[in-house]
């Protein structure tokens, strides 16, 4: 079987750590087929006005395969206008499609619901609870599923490229990152931050952001302990933006960040993105945040954990990723 794997649609570089994870998940725990790469829909990732929309050369329309598989935050208010027409085109062909790991909210639904009666996925695979609940009672097979980003310490081959180096990772993406300290037990580890549960986004952070460089500075180190700023916002063409912080990171290669977030020794973030695969290393991670991309931590069985430096259970994942597998497998690969 000829399968076709969404990787391209990254509105910032975190939508590579789950995307990646998914199609590594795909090759090795079903060898036997053929996987290639699908792009997504231009608009899924890139903006253009109107007009520009008929010089789109809509390349997705031309990839053949037995079965697609998208994921992410896609069911929303313009999944239809992005997906349907190509799930359409898919089944006229006589293939398939699966969604995997995937966020929506409750206002589109309905809408949505109504699609999938007509045009039935062979699967549904939540990323948080509330989502599995709004499709849970479709005519179509659905899992209460967890993001893929959650299992990159099993599913991608992440060299240890940081071994002689002791940093914090933070990473803030619409407001100022708040003042922390932190406390260290007897063996030298991280084991409390001070309080930053109260950090809100930043009103007016879109203008605002473009001033941070003048009137913000931010330490370089803690303790002995350097602080790395991974920046996922890779699309920026304004320096200001990129590097108005100390020991800011931008990279291209999703896999250079997980190798960073690998090697922290904590991880203080309000990006969903920079905290799933801290903790799927084995990592601690300090949270903050209030959005409903929360639902991703929740379905992990984390509780009480904003702006608390928190672990997970390497149990949890492998029980994750084992069940997963089979609610995959149970589509027919």
């Amino acid at each position: 079987m000829r399968i076709l794997v969404e990787n391209s649609s990254w509105n910032n570089i975190g939508d590579g750590f789950y995307q990646f994870s998914l199609f590594n998940l795909l090759r090795k725990e079903f060898p036997h087929h053929d996987y290639a790469y699908l792009d997504a829909p231009a608009s899924r990732s890139f903006r253009y006005a109107k007009p520009f929309s008929k010089n789109v050369f809509k390349f997705e329309e031309h990839q053949d395969a037995d079965l697609y598989i998208f994921s992410g935050p896609i069911l929303g208010s313009d999944f239809l206008a992005i997906y349907a027409p190509l799930i359409k085109q898919i089944q006229a062909r006589g293939g398939n499609y699966a969604l995997v790991s995937v966020h929506g909210d409750a206002e589109s639904a309905n809408t949505i619901l109504s699609f999938f009666s007509e045009n039935p996925p062979l699967l549904l695979a939540s990323r948080d609870r509330n989502t599995f609940d709004l499709y849970k009672n479709g005519k179509f097979p659905t899992y209460d599923g967890v993001c893929t980003a959650s299992l990159v310490s099993i599913t991608c081959d992440v060299g240890d490229t940081t071994p002689d180096t002791r940093y914090i990772s933070t990473s803030f993406y619409d407001g100022y990152e708040p003042h922390f300290e932190i406390k260290l037990n007897e063996q030298g580890s991280i084991s409390e931050i001070s309080d930053i549960s109260s950090w809100q986004p930043e009103p007016n952070w879109k203008f605002k952001r473009h001033f941070e460089y003048l009137f913000k500075s931010y330490r370089s180190n803690i303790a002995d302990f350097q602080i790395v700023r991974p920046v996922h916002d890779i699309g920026y063409k304004f320096s200001h933006l990129n590097y108005s912080r100390s020991n800011s990171f931008l990279s291209y290669n999703p896999l250079t960040y997980l190798s960073l977030y690998k090697g922290t020794s904590l991880t203080v973030t309000n990006r969903l993105h920079a905290a799933l695969p801290t903790l799927s290393f084995g990592k601690p991670a300090a949270y903050v945040g209030s959005t409903r991309r929360n639902g991703a931590i929740d379905r992990l069985g984390l509780r009480n954990y904003q702006g608390r430096v928190v672990r997970l259970d390497r149990e949890v994942l492998t029980s994750e990723y084992t069940s997963l597998v089979q609610a995959i497998r149970g589509i027919g690969l």
